[in-house]
C-alpha cells in the first residue's frame, strides 16, 4: 500500500493555554483530526481533508477561527484564512472578513479557481479577497453566510466581558500616553503583564490560529489555516493567515513533499514569512528536526526582519514526507509560545494523538523554542 495508507491531519492552537482547560482543547483538536480522517476515508482530496478539519474548527466555539473569534477594538469578528496545495502549488486566501460562517471555504474556492486559469475576457483569477469583496464572493458562490453578530460568541459573555475590560484598559493607556505612537502604546502596555491585552478567563491567551496539514493516498500535501486575529486588533487588520508563505505552505516534488501551518502572532509571523521558510529549511535538510531547529532559529528568532522585537511568539506544525527506498513521513512541531495544542493521526492508528507541547518550566516565551517530532514508516505498524 505504500504511501496510500498514510496520512496526517493536525488542528493547532499556539499561545497560552491553561492547563485547567486542557482536555477541552485536546478533545477539539481530536475531533477535528477525525474529519479530516474520515474525508480521506471517502477517497477525498488532501484539499478536501484540510477543509474538512478547519471547517470543524471554525465552527467550534473555543478556538479563535470563525464563531467566536476575537473581536476587534470596535467589537466586530474578522477573519482571515488560506490554504496551499502542493502538487499545484496553488494558494487561495481571504483577509479581514465578516459576516461568513466559514472563511476557508471562500479560500478553497479561490484555490480552484486558479486551477482553472483564466476567467472570462482573459482575466486574471484573484488569489486573495478581503473585507466586503470577500462578503460579496461567499455570497454569490453560495457559501454560507450569517449575521455579523452571529460570530460573536466565544465562550458566551466571557469573551464579551474580556473584550470590554481589554477594551478600558487600552483606552485608559492612550489617555496615559497620548503622545505616544500605537505602536509604542501597545509595546508600552504588552510590556506589563498585569495589564496584557491578550488574556482571558483561565488564564488563556489568544494568540492561536487553527490549521491543519494533511497527506492523501496519492502522497499530495495540503495545508490550511484559519484565524480571528490578535484580541482588539485594528478593524482591517491582515494577519498572517491570510498571506502568502506567512501562514501555511505546501510543495510536493519528486522525492517526496513538505506541507507547514503556522500560528502565533500574525505579525511576527508575516515579517519573516515563517511558513515559507520552515519548508525550505525542510527541503534542504536531510535532518527534519535540524531542519525546524535552523528555521525556528536563524529565520525566527533571530530574523533581521524582527530585530525590535523583543519576544517573537510563534509556533508551526510540518510534515516531510520521502518516496525513497524506506519511505517515511515526518510530523514536527516547533514554537517560541508557551504553548501548542495539537494531535496528527495516520490510516494506521486506531484514534488521534493529542498534547499539549509546552515550553520547559522557566523559558520565558519568545526568547527560545522547542521542536520535537514524530515519525511514520509505510511498511511499519506506527
Amino acid at each position: 500500500m505504500g504511501r496510500v495508507i498514510l496520512l496526517r491531519d493536525w488542528g493547532n492552537r499556539a499561545g497560552y493555554h491553561s492547563p485547567a482547560n486542557s482536555d477541552l482543547y485536546k478533545r477539539v483538536c481530536r475531533d477535528a483530526c477525525r474529519a479530516a480522517m474520515s474525508a480521506l476515508d471517502d477517497g477525498r482530496s488532501a484539499l478536501d481533508a484540510a477543509t474538512a478539519a478547519i471547517v470543524f474548527l471554525e465552527d467550534s466555539p473555543f478556538t479563535n477561527a470563525g464563531t467566536g473569534s476575537n473581536l476587534t477594538v470596535t467589537g466586530s469578528v474578522e477573519c482571515d484564512a488560506s490554504m496551499m496545495e502542493g502538487s499545484s502549488l496553488q494558494f487561495g486566501a481571504v483577509g479581514a472578513v465578516s459576516g461568513v460562517k466559514n472563511p476557508i471555504l471562500v479560500a478553497k474556492d479561490l484555490l480552484l479557481l486558479q486551477l482553472k486559469g483564466e476567467m472570462s475576457l482573459g482575466r486574471v483569477p484573484p488569489s486573495t479577497l478581503v473585507g466586503a469583496g470577500a462578503h460579496e464572493w461567499a455570497t454569490r458562490n453560495a457559501i454560507p453566510t450569517v449575521a455579523k453578530e452571529d460570530l460573536i460568541t466565544a465562550v458566551s459573555e466571557q469573551s464579551k466581558k474580556s473584550y470590554v475590560k481589554n477594551k478600558r484598559k487600552l483606552e485608559m493607556f492612550e489617555q496615559d500616553f497620548p503622545e505616544s505612537t500605537p505602536a509604542k502604546r501597545a509595546r508600552l502596555l504588552l510590556s506589563r503583564p498585569s495589564h496584557s491585552p491578550v488574556t482571558q478567563t483561565n488564564g488563556d491567551q489568544l494568540l492561536d490560529t487553527v490549521g491543519a496539514v494533511c497527506i492523501d493516498s496519492e502522497g499530495v500535501v495540503a495545508s490550511a489555516v484559519s484565524s480571528g486575529g490578535i484580541i482588539l486588533k485594528q478593524p482591517g487588520r491582515l494577519g498572517q493567515a491570510g498571506i502568502y508563505g506567512g501562514g501555511c505552505w505546501a510543495e510536493n516534488g519528486s522525492s517526496g513533499g513538505v506541507g507547514v501551518s503556522t500560528s502565533g502572532c500574525g505579525e511576527h509571523l508575516t515579517k519573516t514569512l515563517l511558513a515559507r521558510e520552515c519548508a525550505q529549511c525542510l527541503k534542504d535538510d536531510a535532518d527534519p528536526s535540524s531542519a525546524m531547529n535552523t528555521a525556528f532559529k536563524d529565520k525566527f528568532l533571530n530574523s533581521p526582519f524582527i530585530r525590535d522585537i523583543r519576544q517573537p511568539l510563534g509556533g508551526a506544525l510540518a510534515v516531510k514526507s520521502s518516496h525513497n527506498d524506506d519511505p517515511m513521513v515526518e510530523v514536527l512541531w516547533a514554537h517560541t509560545t508557551d504553548s501548542m495544542c495539537l494531535a496528527f493521526m495516520a490510516t494506521t492508528d486506531a484514534q488521534p494523538k493529542t498534547l499539549i507541547s509546552r515550553l520547559p518550566e522557566g523559558i520565558r516565551p519568545g526568547t527560545a523554542f522547542c521542536v520535537q517530532s514524530k515519525s511514520y514508516r509505510f511498511n511499519d505498524d506506527s
